[in-house]
């Protein structure tokens, strides 16, 4: 779990980088954490991967709250 728990302190500090406390980010972070713990984790490149695809997500979903409050 070693692993496990270095990448939910990467992600809390992910979603603290972005500014993520309203709801619907706090469900989207879930989301996006419950697929990487289906998909990770089983290697260290898995991981690597999972934590790219996670900081995409979190752009993408910054980019839509930039669009939407223009």
């Amino acid at each position: 779990h070693l692993m496990q728990a270095k990448l939910a302190r990467n992600i809390r500090h992910v979603k603290w980088s972005f500014g993520y406390h309203v709801n619907i980010q706090e469900r989207a972070a879930k989301f996006h954490f419950n697929l990487l713990l289906i998909y990770s984790f089983k290697t260290d490149l898995g991981t690597l991967l999972s934590y790219k695809l996670l900081l995409r997500s979190f752009q993408l979903i910054q980019f839509i709250e930039l669009t939407i409050s223009d």
